[in-house]
């Protein structure tokens, strides 16, 4: 799935993401905008792109939008040499052994400045990419609803979205 910035909105200081995504036919817009941190150290840098006008906790549990997220990395240093067992069990209900095998590698060799995409068009599925390479590909939008479900930790999903997706809002400039 072909992913291309239009432009670019500020974010986490010196980092410009993209505010608008073509993704195949379809333009998507930056709706949750938001910097990963701890005490102080950044970890990522992650924007939600919804179709524009959408609410996006609507659309990221509705199989007839497109979606997508974009994970640029500033460090890799805290996170855990394997994906988390919980993730591993929510990805391996929709991938078979050898997608999952190829998941895992790309897991493992992620750096700072990878930019991880993840992005479901109706009709097409759910593709995984780390700068600009597929990694996988699945039709299920279950994946993305696993997925959400297991980062929700037993809450209910819509509200737990929309309280998240509440307090990350994009900046509303634009630079080019």
């Amino acid at each position: 799935m072909a992913l291309a910035p239009l432009v670019s909105v500020a974010a986490a200081g010196a980092l410009a993401l993209p505010a608008v995504l073509q993704v195949g036919d379809q333009v998507l817009a930056a709706a949750s905008c938001g910097t990963r941190e701890t005490l102080w150290i950044d970890h990522y840098v992650a924007t939600l792109y919804v179709p524009p006008g959408s609410a996006a906790d609507a659309a990221l549990l509705d199989a007839r939008r497109a979606k997508a997220l974009e994970i640029r990395l500033i460090t890799t240093r805290f996170m855990p040499g394997e994906i988390p067992r919980k993730y591993q069990r929510a990805l391996d209900a929709d991938l078979d052994d050898a997608t999952m095998s190829r998941v895992r590698e790309a897991y493992r060799l992620l750096r700072p400045g990878d930019v991880i995409s993840i992005v479901y068009v109706p009709a097409s599925g759910v593709t995984l990419s780390v700068n600009r390479e597929l990694v996988m590909t699945t039709p299920a939008h279950s994946m993305v609803e696993a997925i959400l479900a297991t980062w929700a930790d037993g809450k209910p999903l819509d509200r737990h979205l929309r309280t998240v997706l509440a307090k990350h809002p994009c900046p509303n400039f634009i630079t080019g």
